[in-house]
């Protein structure tokens, strides 16, 4: 059998709908009244907020750019190395070529032989 203090379960009460918390036990030392805040707080409040957000949304803003900037940048730098690899590819075998032509001369055609 479960234990039991005496009280009723908390289902069985009526609860304290705004703070979601069953009533105290009525013998007032543990209520405590809570002042109601005034609406220059709550405007402060909101103020804060927003200009919270109005920060992160400049933020947002600011680290799209910067990503923006990054993925250009490193697409351009792909592409001058794309370009420095085939310049380099190309002059190799422009040299290949050249001394191939060279040889090609140097040697008898096969009319000459004969």
């Amino acid at each position: 059998m479960a234990k039991s203090n005496g009280k009723p379960f908390p289902s069985t009460v009526n609860l304290d709908i705004e703070h979601e918390l069953p009533p105290g036990d009525g013998d007032g030392a543990t209520e405590q009244a809570r002042p109601e805040a005034p609406a220059a707080s709550a405007q402060d409040e909101l103020q804060k907020v927003r200009s919270e957000r109005d920060a992160l949304f400049e933020r947002l803003a600011r680290q799209q750019a910067e990503f923006e900037n990054y993925r250009k940048r490193a697409g351009r730098e792909q592409q001058d190395f794309r370009d420095y690899a085939l310049a380099d590819a190309l002059k190799s075998i422009a040299t290949c070529a050249r001394q191939l032509r060279a040889r090609a001369k140097e040697c008898p055609s096969r009319e000459r032989r004969r």
